[in-house]
């Protein structure tokens, strides 16, 4: 075993199903399964946090340092965009977030998104390059696809998609 983490293999199964079926329709046995979850069963920061706890520095910290950090660099970001709305509790959630069946939230919410991100090309100056964006929440699908698409239009204008 390693870290605590259980090691599957072929001998261990309790049933035996003879193939997963992946989306792209690759064909993987029940073992190379359990070898993949291994594989990626790793801990990570959680992202419902800005900065992720990692990089919490209270002594270091300062606005100017953050300015800084975030004007100086020509690196890609990865964006993370928290949409906070529930119609539901799901149980298990430890994520930031209000239930609510009014959609009439989403306008709003995405207008404040938007100002947000218009205050950050402020302040960094030049075009924004993006790798990845993320939704969560909450859960993005409570947001309806035409307003989904004002906000990821609204993000992407004037940056540089790599």
């Amino acid at each position: 075993m390693r870290n605590n983490r259980t090691k599957y293999d072929k001998n261990h199964l309790h049933h035996k199903p003879k193939f997963l079926v992946l989306l792209n329709k690759t064909r993987i046995s029940p073992l190379e399964n359990y070898q993949l979850i291994d594989k990626y069963n790793t801990a990570g920061p959680r992202y419902t946090s800005y900065p992720t706890v990692p990089d919490w520095d209270l002594e270091q910290f300062s606005p100017e340092k953050y300015l800084n950090g975030i004007r100086n660099t020509d690196k890609s970001i990865s964006l993370y965009i928290h949409l906070p709305y529930c119609e539901s509790l799901c149980t298990f959630c430890a994520c930031h977030k209000h239930i609510t069946k009014n959609h009439g939230v989403e306008e709003s919410y995405i207008e404040a998104l938007l100002r947000e991100w218009e205050l950050y090309n402020k302040v960094i100056g030049a075009k924004i390059k993006i790798s990845e964006i993320h939704l969560g929440g909450g859960t993005p699908s409570f947001f309806k696809p035409e307003n989904l698409k004002i906000l990821i239009e609204g993000i992407l204008d004037g940056t540089e998609v790599n």
